[in-house]
């Protein structure tokens, strides 16, 4: 899915994987989640970033948590020891504070203090599976301010999740997935 955010000089047969890209997930820690949900979560950050080119002049990639507040893990100009970093993000069992979030990786993330580059594309996964607890009109102006610096998808899991939120998000409707098993 990543390749409708990529590299102009990308095509399909040169995978988004191998483009110069700033990726930041933003990973859902609530307690809907579930201890064994979040490590199934983790894998799938540490697998993404097993599979690119990951390294200074090509891809980077920073994790922030979420769940009453927002935790930057893993800024874009880290790249020693990313799997051992993420494998031990704590779940934190709490609210969906989504906003904050957003905010996150708007006001920390996307800095070039913090290894951004302007001209790269920057571009936010989020992972979800319910609701968030914060007030919709704060998500919908920290995803406004985000959008304007990346391309925003969003990937609702379960049961829970509320495809509304997601597109409200999402930078383009196509930019939701919706998995209804599971992790």
């Amino acid at each position: 899915f990543l390749y409708v955010a990529g590299d102009k000089k990308a095509s399909r047969t040169n995978s988004i994987l191998e483009c110069p890209i700033d990726i930041a997930f933003l990973l859902d820690s609530s307690s809907s989640v579930t201890p064994e949900n979040w490590k199934k979560t983790l894998k799938f950050v540490e697998g993404f970033e097993r599979r690119i080119d990951f390294s200074w002049s090509d891809a980077r990639i920073a994790v922030v948590s979420f769940g009453n507040n927002a935790t930057t893990e893993v800024y874009l100009n880290i790249f020693n020891g990313f799997e051992r970093v993420v494998s031990g993000i704590a779940y934190k069992d709490q609210s969906r504070n989504t906003a904050a979030g957003l905010k996150a990786i708007n006001d920390m993330v996307f800095k070039l203090s913090k290894g951004d580059r302007l001209e790269m594309t920057n571009v936010v996964i989020l992972i979800t599976n319910g609701l968030s607890t914060s007030e919709q009109i704060q998500n919908l102006m920290a995803a406004k301010q985000l959008k304007r610096k990346a391309f925003v998808f969003v990937i609702g899991m379960g049961d829970r999740y509320v495809r509304q939120e997601g597109k409200a998000i999402a930078s383009k409707p196509s930019y939701l997935f919706h998995r209804e098993a599971d992790y």
